[in-house]
Formats: structure tokens, C-alpha cells, sequence
């Protein structure tokens, strides 16, 4: 896991793609070796599919979508080994979850919209199974998924509504979208997450405020858009904060 951690640092502060390019491959044979060792080892798993997904990331940033999905496909195969080992882990569906829909993003941007709409809603399905399963009460894994389904939502949303999907379905897409960062935003004010941590707290509130401000500005534009015949359908690459790293 070091490699890959010092991959993610590299690529924070320096431009060395190759170097470290090179630093994820070592990485991942040490995942390799782990996993000949002792195979059903899940979090090995779920820590190289989070690697991939990392590497992917950079890959988007640079414009290679080529190399960013097959990353990104990669992650899920990791993910899906790891789901058939430890079927009732959060962990994993929290990062499927997300590998989903950041993959979701790759194919958008290559226009491939019936495909990412797939991934998308899938990513909807692994968050809500992350919410079924057994937990601790209410913790950061829980808000964070919370986050991360209302922007997946939000996403599907705009890929339907630019298809273009049955209107039902598009506002069903803003309804689950305003209703998990409405359920985010409940739990961030019962206190109970960040009791000696106001300015977390702050951050997520402000985090959610902006997600619901840009969900009404998206939502009342496909309304628009859709009254008006003339007008061409809502970019489903229209931005709008994601939470990938919480």
C-alpha cells in the first residue's frame, strides 16, 4: 500500500506521469503477491481497485480517456473479487460505488451516454446495499455515502435527461439526488459526527449547500429545456462538486 500512497503524493506535487506510472505497477505486484499468498485476502483487493482508480483519475486530468476507462474497468474487476470474498463489506461497496461513477464520467466525455447511464445507475445500486448493510450507528462511511449517491443521483439525472429519457424518470434522478444530501445534511446537524469538530462540520454543510444550490440550477434548467422544445437538451458534462475523496 506504500507504493501506491507514494504514487498519489508524487502525483500531487510533481508532473512525473511516468515516474509514477511506475511507482502503481510496483504497487500492484505487490497486491499480486499478496493475493498468491493468501487469496482471499479482500482488503488487498479493494486497496488495488482504489489504486487503479487513482491512476485512472490522473489519466482523466491528463485527457486520456482511453487509458482512464480501462483503469477504471480494471477497478471494478478488483471490486467484484472483493464483493464475491466478503459479500457484506461497506468498504467495498462505498468504492465500487464510486469507481462506478467516476467511470460514468470517462464515458460521458466520450459519448458514450447509454453506457455511462448503466454505470451510473449500478453506482446507485452499490451505495444503497453500502446503506443496507449492517453498521455502527451512523458514521463518516455512512455520510459519505450519503454525499456520493446524491451526486451519482444528480449525474444520472443529466445523462437521462440528455438521452433523452421519460421526464419521470429524469425528476426521479433529482428527487434521490435532493434526498440524500437532505439526509447528509441531517445527520452533519444532529452532532453526533463532529461534536468536537465545528469546522468539519462547517465544511460539510457548505459542501451540501453547494450541491443543492447547483441541483436546483440543473433541475430548473432541464425543466426549461424541456417546456421549450427549440431549446437543445442539458450537457450531462455540466459541472458540479463531486466528493470522491471523502
Amino acid at each position: 500500500m506504500v507504493l501506491a500512497d507514494m504514487a498519489k503524493l508524487k502525483l500531487k506535487i510533481s508532473q512525473d506521469v511516468s515516474g509514477c506510472d511506475r511507482l502503481f505497477e510496483m504497487a500492484y505486484d505487490k497486491f499480486e503477491c499478496s493475493l498468491s499468498i493468501k487469496s482471499n485476502d479482500y482488503n488487498a483487493l479493494i486497496r488495488w481497485g482504489n489504486a487503479l482508480c487513482e491512476q485512472a483519475a490522473s489519466k482523466a486530468a491528463m485527457g486520456d480517456t482511453v487509458q482512464a476507462n480501462m483503469l477504471y474497468s480494471l477497478a471494478g474487476e478488483k471490486y467484484t473479487k472483493a464483493h464475491a470474498i466478503k459479500g457484506d463489506d461497506r468498504d467495498v461497496m462505498f468504492n465500487w460505488g464510486n469507481q462506478l461513477r467516476n467511470r460514468a464520467k470517462i464515458l460521458v466525455q466520450r459519448g458514450e451516454l447509454e453506457e455511462a447511464e448503466t454505470q451510473l445507475a449500478d453506482a446507485a445500486q452499490r451505495y444503497r446495499t453500502c446503506m443496507l448493510l449492517p453498521r455502527k450507528g451512523n458514521d463518516q462511511l455512512t455520510l459519505d455515502t450519503l454525499i456520493n449517491w446524491g451526486c451519482g443521483w444528480l449525474a444520472l439525472a443529466r445523462v437521462r435527461h440528455a438521452l433523452p429519457r421519460q421526464l419521470e424518470d429524469v425528476s426521479n434522478c433529482f428527487d434521490q439526488a435532493r434526498l440524500q444530501f437532505m439526509k447528509a445534511a441531517a445527520l452533519v446537524k444532529r452532532g453526533g459526527l463532529f461534536e468536537s469538530q465545528p469546522e468539519s462540520a462547517k465544511k460539510y454543510l457548505d459542501l451540501l449547500s453547494y450541491n443543492m444550490r447547483c441541483l436546483s440550477i440543473v433541475h430548473e434548467r432541464c425543466v426549461q429545456v424541456t417546456e421549450d422544445s427549440n431549446d437543445s437538451p442539458v450537457s450531462p458534462d455540466i459541472d458540479f462538486y463531486e466528493c470522491d475523496d471523502l
